[in-house]
């Protein structure tokens, strides 16, 4: 498949309506990711937290973060700092004039900074995890109430 061509079916959760090929294929790869954690867990076996393995699948279900502030009204340049840590990267929501779009370096001032752990990280975003029991694991710092946003984003359709 044409990486950059019209995908059969959109990407709701990152509030796409049209995706292309890479986005779609890319998703498949999370609910694979999701389904083998579930897996291991049932089983007891610990997670799959590398590198090679959970870095890609953050870096896919972050693609939900816009969407999940389309309707947050904020000034332009007000950034939220997201890091899942000890592996999955950090993440910077900017607000644009029009809309709210993901960067790989801070733009402005943090007004919110949000750290989460790993393990937490794809629980929380699969819906595996209620955002209540995030909250008191993860380390927030500035605006409480957009980090409560950043930890009710869901990544996948339930």
């Amino acid at each position: 498949m044409p990486p950059d061509e019209p995908a059969i079916f959109p990407v709701a959760w990152a509030g796409e309506t049209q995706s292309k090929n890479w986005l779609h294929l890319a998703r498949e790869y999370t609910e694979k990711f999701i389904h083998q954690q579930q897996i291991r867990a049932a089983v007891g076996k610990p997670a799959l937290i590398k590198d090679e393995f959970f870095l890609p699948f953050m870096q896919i279900i972050m693609q939900a973060l816009p969407f999940t502030f389309k309707d947050v009204a904020a000034a332009v340049d007000t950034t939220i700092k997201i890091t899942i840590s000890p592996v999955g990267g950090t993440y910077y929501l900017v607000k644009q004039i029009d809309n709210w779009q993901l960067a790989t370096s801070p733009q402005g001032n943090f007004i919110a900074d949000v750290t989460i752990d790993s393990d937490t990280a794809w629980q929380l975003f699969s819906g595996s995890m209620y955002t209540s029991v995030a909250v008191e694991q993860a380390n927030i710092k500035g605006d409480a109430s957009l980090a409560q946003i950043v930890l009710s984003m869901r990544s996948f359709m339930v």
